[in-house]
């Protein structure tokens, strides 16, 4: 129920909302093409292979079209899903909350048992024998195994209806994917024959400013990834630590737990310094392959965050390393631009390194480099209170967020409860 709860509707709308814009953007250019037709005459045999670049267009548009709205239609119907899901679990929490209230005296007789949710305390007494308080089970049993089977219900009910859901949706997005032409192009010869032609940049951008669809947009990242603030910071290792020795620095506080939980793993004094190596490897790798002068909420720093939870993930697995990384951004008053910025290329990062196990540093950091350069990656906008995918900004620039610029925080996984 753990992956039902923690599942983000908003951030696969994210992704609906984009495949909207990309249909709504191959839509405007019909006019243009019917324009072409209408207005060009040739006058010799070329037109013949006008008219058939006109049509290969059309198919192309026509392909697009179809298989960007049967993506955005299979991702609205998962996120109606999702969003039932939840509604069920939610339900099923509220049943096992009545629950515990009457498992509560039994609850107290066996301290261990507070870790446990309800579910696991009513498994467990149901089928014990115990003189001392076999009264007590017998006398909450009828009313402990309905409620039991009836959150049981809903969350099997949530299971079914998240898991069917998303096995249709893929299926959906794996056909439209098919739909799609394969269309081949050079981003780098791309972006020097804009740099080349005068004037061309800034009809883009006067193009951009007036329609907002040929332009990815960034504020749905910056709303959805935001993490709640925490004034408490501390030393960690804390004083008398053995591992103080070996390094010391102020973290904030559930990012000392995080860290807390990974030496419980691992108690021995090789894995700080591994963990540190890391980080040091990620600056030391962003700069060579971006020496830009800030290094902040660029695109030195979008490499830096991608790579580093690229190389967390890898070392250290996918949970602890997107818990970790959130906990690291919930620095008290950290700009709303740049916390979203980390956090989705935090995510980036991870995904690379996901589909790619077993990789190693190099083929990881030149993964990162190709999510940065390809716009898989954000960084701070001009005004320095937007994002914008780091294909369509060069990093001189790149804004700086503005300190009052604050959102609020969304629920993420974080350290576990202490016993």
């Amino acid at each position: 129920m753990k992956y039902i709860e923690e599942m983000s509707p908003d951030r696969v709308t994210i992704a609906e909302r984009e495949c909207q814009r990309v249909v709504r953007l191959i839509g405007s250019t019909q006019g243009t093409l019917d324009r072409a037709r209408s207005t060009v005459v040739w006058a010799d045999r070329s037109s013949e292979l006008f008219d058939r670049r006109l049509r290969q267009a059309d198919r192309t548009f026509e392909q697009l079209m179809e298989g960007y709205t049967k993506a955005a239609r299979a991702l609205n119907e998962y996120i109606a899903a999702q969003r039932e899901a939840q509604r069920l679990v939610a339900e099923g929490v509220r049943v096992e909350d009545e629950l515990r209230e009457i498992l509560a005296y039994l609850a107290r007789t066996h301290p261990p048992l507070h870790r446990l949710d309800p579910m696991e305390q009513w498994a467990f007494w149901a089928g014990r024998a115990d003189p001392d308080l076999q009264e007590e089970i017998d006398r909450v049993r009828a009313d402990a195994d309905l409620l039991y089977h009836r959150a049981a219900q809903w969350y099997d009910r949530a299971r079914r209806t998240e898991a069917d859901a998303r096995g249709v949706a893929v299926t959906a997005l794996r056909a439209a994917r098919r739909l799609l032409p394969e269309l081949r192009g050079d981003s780098a010869a791309a972006k020097a024959v804009i740099a080349g032609t005068p004037g061309l940049r800034a009809e883009i951008e006067e193009s951009a400013r007036l329609d907002p669809d040929p332009r990815r947009p960034g504020e749905a990242v910056l709303t959805q990834y935001q993490v709640r603030d925490d004034a408490r910071r501390e030393q960690f290792p804390a004083e008398g630590n053995p591992l103080a020795r070996l390094a010391h620095e102020t973290v904030q506080h559930n990012e000392a737990r995080m860290l807390e939980e990974l030496y419980s793993r691992s108690p021995v004094d090789g894995w700080l310094p591994r963990f540190n190596d890391i980080r040091n490897e990620a600056n030391a790798e962003a700069l060579r392959r971006y020496p830009t002068p800030d290094q902040n909420d660029d695109h030195f720093d979008a490499f830096r965050h991608t790579y580093w939870s690229a190389l967390l993930t890898s070392q250290y697995g996918e949970d602890w390393a997107r818990r970790y990384t959130s906990a690291h951004e919930e620095l008290l008053g950290n700009p709303a631009p740049r916390e979203a910025m980390d956090l989705y290329n935090n995510e980036v990062g991870r995904a690379i390194a996901l589909a790619n196990p077993g990789a190693s540093e190099r083929e990881l950091a030149d993964l990162a480099q190709a999510a940065v350069r390809e716009g898989r990656s954000v960084v701070v906008g001009r005004d320095g209170r937007t994002l914008e995918f780091s294909d369509q900004i060069d990093s001189a620039d790149t804004g700086t967020p503005r300190p009052n610029h604050i959102l609020p925080g969304r629920p993420q996984p974080g350290p576990p409860a202490p016993p």
